[in-house]
């Protein structure tokens, strides 16, 4: 288990706006990377295309939207694009406001890091003409629930679904109640997005609040409970690659 925070990972280069590496190959991800990205008025990411990873965005803050050629999807707070391998993608920052985003590859796409898809908008890929887009968009708050009686559990994409390398659940927990994970030889990312959490692990105990980031590896079992009086809101991403 490592314990990593969104404000603290490596930049690189992709378009205008800050972007950073959360999770990588140098701090032990091999089936799962994690973005942050920070954009503000008029900034794009590139468009581009994962020949072999899906792609995950959620919108954190503001508003953006979501690029395809000339073609525009706004992708809202509270959301979250899956982008399936091959489908050309970017994203715009059309908005008067800050935009704050983060991203999961499934399996990791490490060409983004290198700059080999940054590219200007002469050079990026466009959508073949006659194609139908199959990118999918869910409100966090939508998706399926799971009966589970600690905790609200509401799953957003899994390979039951159309996501066939990742699960996304969002969870919401209320004052003393408590979500319990065993990780069973995949990878899987929680991430903090409000309100603080307690993380019980064997004989180990850590407080989380906001972009605390919680990487398992292997088989690990781990708690979280909330004691803050007020709700806490994450979502956990699996690899399932």
């Amino acid at each position: 288990m490592k314990i990593l925070n969104l404000e603290s990972g490596t930049p690189f280069s992709m378009g205008k706006g800050k972007n950073w590496s959360v999770l990588n190959p140098d701090v032990g991800a091999e089936k799962i990377t994690l973005n942050h990205a920070l954009h503000e008025s008029g900034h794009e990411f590139p468009q581009h295309i994962h020949d072999q990873s899906i792609d995950i965005i959620l919108v954190l803050e503001g508003v953006v939207q979501l690029r395809q050629g000339e073609f525009y999807t706004p992708l809202e707070e509270g959301e979250a694009a899956l982008i399936p391998a091959g489908e050309v993608h970017g994203t715009v920052n059309k908005s008067t406001g800050t935009a704050r985003l983060i991203s999961f590859q499934i399996p990791p796409d490490l060409t983004l890091y290198r700059g080999e898809r940054n590219k200007d908008d002469t050079e990026t890929p466009k959508p073949q003409p006659g194609a139908e887009s199959k990118i999918e968009i869910m409100a966090l708050e939508k998706g399926s629930p799971r009966f589970i009686s600690v905790a609200l559990v509401r799953n957003v994409f899994s390979p039951q679904k159309s996501s066939p390398h990742a699960r996304l659940d969002y969870i919401r927990l209320e004052n003393e109640q408590t979500y319990m994970y065993t990780n069973t030889g995949s990878e899987s990312v929680i991430i903090v997005l409000e309100g603080t959490v307690d993380l019980d692990r064997l004989d180990q105990n850590r407080n989380l609040s906001r972009f605390d980031v919680v990487f398992l590896r292997g088989k690990e079992e781990i708690t979280l409970q909330n004691y803050g009086g007020v709700k806490s809101l994450f979502v956990h991403c699996i690899s399932q690659a």
